[in-house]
């Protein structure tokens, strides 16, 4: 398992989900990423994993 840390802005949008799913790929070496963003959480698929964050604040 590898572990990948993201730093969010608060302005993210469609650029921000852009850079989310590049570095996923890039550091995690995956095949396939997609991230998609919620008003409270951020869920993240990659290859057959779901990752969800869950935001402190709204963004």
């Amino acid at each position: 398992m590898k572990e990948v840390n993201l730093s969010i802005s608060n302005s993210c949008g469609k650029v921000c989900k852009k850079i989310i799913e590049d570095e996923l790929r890039k550091l995690a070496a995956v095949k396939s990423a997609k991230v998609y963003l919620d008003c409270k959480k951020i869920l993240i698929t990659y290859d057959d994993n779901l990752i969800e964050l869950i935001a402190k604040e709204d963004y």
